[in-house]
């Protein structure tokens, strides 16, 4: 042809006319270059067939495309937003019901809790609803190329804590910003997920390049998934937020990056090593003796465990009321919430709570099962797999069938996590918005036969 086709006045008019119809902006290019390419494919059959002009070519070639309104308004149905409703709800429900767990907390009375409770939670969580819509509607895509400076951010600010935090609870894994403490030991397995799953997606398949290159890829893949969090983990003293790092790591190198024997021999040598150090080292002491305590009960290690019981027990049908105060339960404000509302405000409430909570998982794994995107789906898998053993260790240890450990109850435990956990929400969300975007467009077009 004596031009490149997408210049010709027809056909830009053509194009803008399909484009124009179809709102999600970010297809638009994918959409010209399908259609060109088909555009292209008649042309030539029609200038190869027979004695026509390319000018008559191209005229007919888009009479034979089909009207540009309808196909855009075609197009424009399979790339409306998809909006997950129920994990919103259900998202939106435990915020509620936070709201709701904190003004009881603040009615007891308890001068322990210090100045400004509420209005600090309050800032976190408008925080995070605002971080939550805008990562809804940013396209995820754009994240991944900066994979990379993620996982070394993340390493930063685990490394800042180490050398100039604040030691809280036996971990050295908290910034003081202000009047704020930050818990970046905790927000960290959020960050890494995120990494992972843009470096996983970005990766290429193994036994490709020669034995040198992946001789090269596999001490990276050691260096960066297991020695480095775990150096700078221990280093925090933040074990608790080590493993649920080390489960979320495992989950997105078996299902996202499919590299099972580095997930299992590398997770299975780290685990062995920890439960090492952890019984020798002074500095974790106070872990083993948690866990020590659970398998071989006795009065000092199983205290909280046997309180948390207590009050679920004394909690009855409808509770003890809204601001009951419950001197025996320690830590009720944080990860002896849920059975503190279990206590306040009874068994139907606390059952409510944990089916909202499972209500909660089943939809977000649900969400990555429909995702195709390698990156979209390895967001999903990362978040859930921190919430998850959240949702569930907390539930499973207020009942007693876990050890007691510093994990609060997401979304319902107001603070700094909070922010960080309506982010991933929105992230996730923002992802399921756009899955199978552009292999729907792909798809139409070529069931069009255009």
């Amino acid at each position: 042809m004596s031009r490149e086709i997408d210049q010709h006045p027809l056909v830009r008019q053509y194009l803008e006319s399909v484009c124009g119809k179809v709102k999600a902006r970010e297809v638009h290019e994918d959409i010209k270059l399908e259609m060109l390419g088909h555009l292209e494919e008649r042309i030539e059959d029609k200038l190869i067939a027979g004695d026509i002009s390319e000018e008559e070519a191209i005229a007919d070639a888009i009479d034979q495309m089909g009207d540009p309104e309808q196909i855009g308004k075609q197009l424009h149905a399979a790339h409306k937003p998809r909006m997950e409703w129920t994990l919103l709800g259900i998202c939106m429900l435990l915020i509620g019901i936070g709201l709701v767990a904190m003004l009881t907390v603040l009615a007891t009375g308890e001068v322990s809790l210090g100045d400004h409770f509420l209005e600090k939670k309050l800032f976190f969580v408008a925080l995070g609803l605002g971080a939550m819509v805008c990562l809804y509607f940013i396209d995820y895509r754009k994240i991944q190329r900066y994979s990379w400076h993620l996982y070394g951010f993340t390493l930063v600010l685990l490394a800042a804590a180490s050398s100039a935090g604040k030691m809280l609870n036996g971990t050295k894994e908290w910034i003081e910003i202000g009047p704020l403490n930050v818990n970046v030991g905790a927000a960290s397995p959020y960050l890494f997920m995120v990494a992972f799953a843009g470096i996983l997606s970005m990766g290429r398949a193994t036994g490709v390049g020669g034995a040198k290159k992946n001789l090269w890829l596999l001490l990276r893949d050691i260096i960066v998934f297991f020695l480095l969090p775990t150096f700078f983990y221990l280093s925090t003293s933040s074990l608790v937020n080590y493993s649920i790092y080390c489960f979320g790591s495992l989950l997105l190198l078996l299902f996202v990056g499919k590299k099972y024997k580095l997930a299992i021999v590398g997770f299975g040598a780290l685990l062995v090593i920890a439960l090492w150090i952890v019984q020798r080292s002074d500095k974790y002491q106070y872990v083993w003796w948690r866990l020590k305590g659970f398998i071989y009960p006795n009065a000092d290690s199983s205290y909280q465990t046997v309180r948390s019981i207590e009050a679920i027990q004394n909690g009855g049908m409808w509770g003890q009321g809204f601001g009951a105060v419950n001197e025996r339960l320690p830590f009720y404000y944080g990860e002896m919430l849920y059975s503190y509302l279990i206590y306040s405000l009874g068994w139907m409430f606390g059952f409510v709570i944990g089916v909202l909570a499972f209500l909660f998982i089943g939809r977000v794994v649900g969400m990555a099962l429909k995702l195709k995107d390698r990156f979209a789906k390895g967001i999903i898998v990362g978040i859930v797999s921190v919430m998850g053993v959240k949702f569930l260790w907390n539930l499973l240890m207020c009942f007693g069938l876990l050890p007691i450990l510093s994990i609060e109850f997401p979304l319902i435990s107001w603070g700094f996590l909070t922010f960080i956990e309506l982010a991933a929400v929105g992230l996730m969300l923002g992802a399921y918005r756009r899955k199978d975007i552009l292999v729907k467009s792909a798809n139409y077009l070529s069931s069009q036969k255009i």
